[in-house]
Order: structure tokens, then sequence, then C-alpha cells
């Protein structure tokens, strides 16, 4: 089980961008602005915990709106049970954007498989 974190890197972007996350994830406009400046991230869901369909569509929109709109950011890969804020570990568990769509991916597939068998 793995939990998903990413974090804006940066100063915050044009309110098209923060408008996009908005409209993404659900989350208000400040509450994506107050993540992204106060260095949080702007998702961090466990992503094989209850509903992966939508926890995927909301990483794939993320990282969707990170290309589209050219920011930086960082990813992680944290087990279950940790979480982001105040890790001592954060380091070990970053990965890139790449690994993220691969495990998304992977799930996909096996979700498929399941489903097929």
């Amino acid at each position: 089980m793995s939990v998903i974190a990413i974090v804006l890197e940066g100063r915050v972007a044009q309110p098209q961008a923060l408008l996009k996350f908005h409209k993404a994830l659900g989350l208000s406009l400040q509450s994506v602005r107050d993540s992204w400046m106060h260095g949080d991230p702007v998702v961090e869901l466990e992503i094989f915990e209850g509903d992966y369909q939508q926890k995927s569509k909301d990483i794939r929109s993320v990282l969707n709106i990170i290309v589209e709109e050219d920011l930086g950011a960082k990813f992680y890969e944290i087990p279950f049970g940790d979480r982001y804020a105040g890790n001592q570990k954060l380091k070990t568990w970053e990965v890139d954007a790449a690994l993220v769509v691969s495990i998304l991916d992977a799930a996909d597939k096996e979700i498929e498989r399941q489903l097929d068998g």
C-alpha cells in the first residue's frame, strides 16, 4: 500500500493553474494556494484504500495540470501508515512523475485482470 504525495514547488503560478487544481480536486482555491505556498502536498492519497478509480483520476489530473502549466513539483511514494508532514524520511521516498504513472498503470492492469478473471 502506498500514499502518493505531490508537492508543488516554486511560487504560486497564475490563477488559471489554481483554478485547474480547484476544478480537478474539488478543493477550495485558498486551500490549494495555501498548500502550494507552505510546501504542503496538494495531493496526499492512499491510492489502494477506498475508491482507487477516483484517486487514480485525481492523481492523473494533477500530473496533467503540472505538465500543462509547466510547474515544478516533487513526488513521494510514502509507505502506508506514514504521512508527509514532519517526516524525516521524505528524501528516501522521493520519486519522479514517471514512477507515479507506472504505479497507476500497473494498478490499472491488476484491477482489469481481477475483473476479467
